[in-house]
């Protein structure tokens, strides 16, 4: 159930890869140091659960780390952070397009309210 191109790492407490989800199946038996050293920095002086921004394999992910209980290990999980922003992009657009749309009818009803207001004015003038 993980996003495309997003993974799941385990990593041993020496820093070892030992197992991965398809996507990731790549970094298996890597150390956790090669593949994302300032990941890596955080499975010895971390806290015991973050989610930080970081470069793998050449693209920026957001990476969700999570210590297991017993100092066992760290699990991983990192879903690339261009998909994260496609999806803002396109929502940030949609809202600005529905904006816009909707200030353009308001402003249209807004000139044909004044309009007939001054048809109104001027016909209570020619009348009187």
């Amino acid at each position: 159930m993980l996003e495309a191109d997003a993974f799941v790492l385990t990593v041993r407490n020496d820093g070892r890869i030992f197992a991965s989800s398809p996507e990731g199946a790549v970094y298996t038996g890597r150390t956790l140091n090669a593949v994302a050293p300032e990941v890596a920095a955080f499975q010895y002086f971390g806290e015991r659960s973050t989610v930080m921004k970081t470069f793998i394999g050449g693209a920026e992910h957001i990476v969700a780390l999570m210590q297991v209980p017993g100092g066992a290990g760290t699990l991983l999980v990192a879903t690339p952070l261009a998909r994260i922003e496609k999806l803002w992009r396109d929502e940030v657009s949609l809202n600005v397009t529905l904006f816009a749309g909707i200030s353009a009818i308001l402003l249209v009803v807004l000139y044909a309210y004044y309009i007939q207001a001054k048809r109104a004015r001027d016909a209570d003038q020619i009348f009187k």
